[in-house]
């Protein structure tokens, strides 16, 4: 059975959207002191078509003592999202990869610091569309991340969703076809009506005729 589908209006704070998170350090003795707890995500978007999202920890195990080692290198995550769907399928998620740079730290007077490349002035811009959710467009980006020097502890990475408009599909049901019951009923009655109209003028014929 064919199923058809119909545009509504944009209703960006009906957009679903899910996904995780995964990241490395690409600096060896950096990823010696910190450690990255990639994280799944979903929801709905607010009225106003944006969403804070949580993307994962980022863990300080200890800071090097000062002037022995600094951290430095990039921070790379991955974020995946598997809704809103990409182009042309469900199966097809979208990834956005996004780069921070690491800060010197060290355990006396300096905060590790995490700046990423795309932040609330310079969100990656991601557009989307499947048939049987919808499309649309949002944009997407990390919050810079620091953790107090002196201290271990972890830090929440968080990124958002901002200025998203959404065009949902909805499946339209194909207009009813009739059942083979009501074939044999609707054939039967127009046999019955030739039936009775052969009738009438059959008894018209033997009816004599008045002079």
């Amino acid at each position: 059975m064919a199923l058809g589908l119909s545009a509504m209006p944009l209703r960006a704070n009906e957009m679903p959207y899910a996904g995780s998170t995964s990241g490395f350090f690409t600096d060896s003795t950096t990823a010696t002191y910190l450690g990255f707890t990639g994280t799944t995500f979903g929801s709905s978007l607010t009225s106003s078509g944006s969403a804070s999202l949580n993307l994962g920890t980022i863990a300080v195990t200890q800071f090097p003592n000062t002037g022995t080692i600094t951290f430095g290198g990039l921070f790379d995550l991955t974020v995946t999202f598997t809704q809103p769907p990409g182009t042309g399928s469900s199966f097809n998620p979208i990834t956005a990869d996004v780069q921070g740079k690491i800060n010197s730290a060290d355990k006396i007077n300096q905060d590790l610091k995490i700046d990423f490349t795309n932040d609330a002035l310079n969100p990656i811009h991601i557009t989307f569309s499947d048939a049987s959710f919808g499309s649309g467009m949002f944009d997407f980006f990390v919050n810079d991340l620091t953790i107090p020097h002196n201290t271990v502890t972890s830090g929440s990475l968080t990124g958002m969703i901002t200025n998203a408009v959404f065009e949902p599909a909805v499946v339209v049901p194909p207009e009813s076809a009739p059942e083979p019951a009501t074939l044999a009923l609707l054939a039967l009655g127009l046999a019955g009506l030739g039936f009775s109209r052969r009738r009438t003028t059959l008894v018209n014929a033997l009816r004599p005729r008045r002079r």
